[in-house]
């Protein structure tokens, strides 16, 4: 699996490019976001063709929801992989 690392404020595009990469040669990876509170949001392509997004509550738990696939998605002058059909997140593991 391809570890893509985290993206802190301005370093996005480093792990964007790596999933980006990864994505275009299907191989596994997974890319981590740090979002504006400090919590972290993943994106994982795993074994198998599946694609998943992981990302951390308020109370640091962490929740999951299964994708139907990936797809790299051009914004606001980045592209980075995000998920196809995102089923609702759902309670994964708990910090109790």
């Amino acid at each position: 699996m391809q570890d893509c690392g985290i993206a802190r404020g301005s370093s996005q595009s480093v792990v964007d490019r790596c999933a980006v990469s990864a994505y275009g040669r299907n191989e596994t990876f997974r890319a981590l976001y740090e979002l504006d509170d400090g919590r972290l949001e993943a994106t994982i392509h795993a074994a198998g063709d599946v694609y998943l997004k992981l990302r951390e509550t308020e109370a640091g738990d962490i929740e999951r929801a299964d994708c139907g696939g990936g797809q790299v998605v051009r914004e606001d002058g980045r592209s980075f992989v995000d998920c196809t059909d995102q089923a609702p997140f759902e309670a994964s593991c708990s910090s109790d």
